[in-house]
């Protein structure tokens, strides 16, 4: 996800990542190459950054590694972590957009030469003590420290002039949010859509490249052209309605807790029918669309809450209007209001996507609604049906 997010940092045509290559990430623009190591964690709080830290020292022996097969004049080097640097750390000099100077570079290069030579020294006299190797100290960092020993000064102080360092940066968690900021430019009712089948489409491409079943570079234009079909799809995708007209089975059983809910407010037993097949239509539909596509969850759960945040003030003030009603003026009430989610409701409630005609999906949904006790008929009936609910 990172290196998608770099890729829509740029505008260029000219411009592509691979990932799992000569780095974890490496960013072509052009002739010129950025590699980027990731150090992410998903802790609150890492622990900061310094010219002692063991993923330093592996960062820079994966670098040194890969100098025989780069070109260093065209290559910038990027250490990428969630961690922060630590206060007065020469690493600071490092922080990407404000360029080192030489003798910052020098200070850098001789800070850590003086922690090679340490953690290489320390490993020698336990070597001469008689440790076994896997009794010797700093196993993570000494092979980094003893790569950087084994290039000339002049080398260090060149790698370190090319490498950028960005601590404190977002986490993997954050990214989804991160990429739609830079999606901004699409509506925002389907801006949540694109960029989690985006995100999809991107970790099959790099599974894809990993397996060699694609070439390594995934370039802007590919993903320019991705995102533009997902535009166009989620702006004309229609839903199916299968079961909208279609009749419930004579054998269905509808939800107990629906029906008493009917029951409860004394409804006629030619409007129970009515209400189970609507119920039966708007259940199946949902259930399709599920199939169909599982992120359909999201955009039912949020269209629910809508429907229940227009049932409830009115349930409200249901409630206000029957207070020392006897139970049969009550009922009355309560009818009006169940009559409203069939009648009213499914005429004057937005739809759950815009040109969607079928109005007794909403009148069904309500019915599923009352099934677990999300809404209800009666002003009492949480009260009323609690034992029915155990």
């Amino acid at each position: 996800m990172f290196a998608l997010n770099q890729l829509l940092s740029y505008s260029s045509d000219d411009v592509a990542v691979s990932v799992e290559t000569f780095d974890d990430v490496v960013l072509h623009v052009g002739n010129d190459l950025s590699l980027y190591q990731l150090k992410h964690s998903l802790g609150e709080r890492p622990p900061p950054l310094t010219v002692k830290t063991d993923k330093v020292w592996k960062t820079l022996k994966a670098w040194i590694d890969a100098l025989s097969a780069a070109d260093i004049d065209v290559t910038e080097f990027v250490l990428v972590s969630t961690a922060p640097c630590q206060d007065g750390s020469p690493l600071l000099y490092l922080i990407a957009g404000i360029p080192p100077t030489p003798g910052q570079i020098n200070e850098l290069a001789l800070a850590l030469t003086v922690e090679a030579e340490r953690v290489v020294a320390e490993r020698d006299a336990a070597k001469a003590e008689g440790k076994s190797n896997n009794d010797l100290p700093h196993k993570a960092k000494y092979p980094g420290c003893q790569s950087f020993l084994d290039i000339p000064m002049a080398n260090r102080q060149e790698l370190l002039g090319k490498t950028r360092f960005r601590p404190n940066t977002f986490n993997a968690a954050d990214m989804p949010f991160v990429i739609g900021q830079k999606l901004n430019y699409i509506k925002k009712d389907i801006r949540d859509l694109v960029v989690e089948s985006l995100l999809s489409w991107w970790d099959r491409q790099v599974v894809l490249s990993l397996l060699k079943k694609r070439p390594p570079r995934l370039h802007i234009s590919e993903v320019q052209s991705e995102i533009s079909s997902l535009v166009v799809h989620f702006n004309t995708e229609k839903l199916s309605t299968d079961f909208l007209d279609a009749e419930a089975p004579a054998a269905y059983v509808p939800n107990s807790l629906m029906l008493k809910q009917l029951e409860l407010v004394k409804e006629k037993k030619a409007v129970i029918r009515y209400l189970v097949q609507e119920e039966w239509r708007s259940r199946n539909q949902r259930d399709e669309w599920l199939h169909e596509d599982t992120r359909m969850y999201d955009k039912l759960t949020k269209y629910d809450s809508y429907l229940i945040n227009e049932w409830s003030l009115r349930h409200e003030c249901l409630s206000e209007d029957c207070s020392g009603l006897s139970e049969e003026k009550i009922c009355f009430e309560s009818r009006s209001l169940l009559k409203w989610s069939f009648d009213e409701a499914p005429t004057k409630l937005r739809p759950i996507k815009e040109g969607f005609i079928f109005s007794n999906f909403i009148s069904g949904s309500y019915q599923i609604l009352s099934g677990d006790l999300s809404v209800g008929w009666h002003p009492n009936y949480k009260v009323e049906l609690k034992d029915t609910n155990k």
